[in-house]
């Protein structure tokens, strides 16, 4: 599950911050295997089967969170997920041929999705 996990990581972030995000990415799965290694036998053993209520609780807080905050991206273009996440100017950040071009005058970005060939 880590691996898809961190597929996702590295398609949707820029490549300006994919270095930090995945660095972020492996100290929260770091620190979830730690709480789950070190906690967990310390709370069965003091609360027995009720500690799976704070679990419980737990994902409830996620669904919530996830449901409400984070945008949709199945079936959607890389292009797409820049300008769901990031707003329309995330498509030039995105995309250094298309910010050089645009530089040069040679095309306007307000409205590509993408820049296929350089010519």
């Amino acid at each position: 599950m880590e691996g898809a996990m961190m597929l996702y990581v590295v398609e949707v972030l820029p490549f300006t911050m994919r270095a930090k995000g995945i660095s972020l990415f492996w100290l929260v799965t770091g620190a979830a295997g730690a709480f789950n290694t070190y906690v967990n036998p310390l709370g069965l053993q003091a609360f027995g089967w009720k500690f799976y209520w704070f679990y419980v609780v737990w994902i409830v807080i996620e669904f919530i969170v996830v449901y409400f905050l984070c945008p949709e991206t199945m079936g959607t273009s890389l292009e797409d997920v820049a300008l769901i996440i990031e707003g329309s100017g995330g498509v030039s950040k995105m995309n250094p041929v298309a910010e050089a071009l645009e530089e040069k005058g040679v095309v306007k970005t307000e409205n590509a999705e993408h820049v296929d060939e350089v010519r």
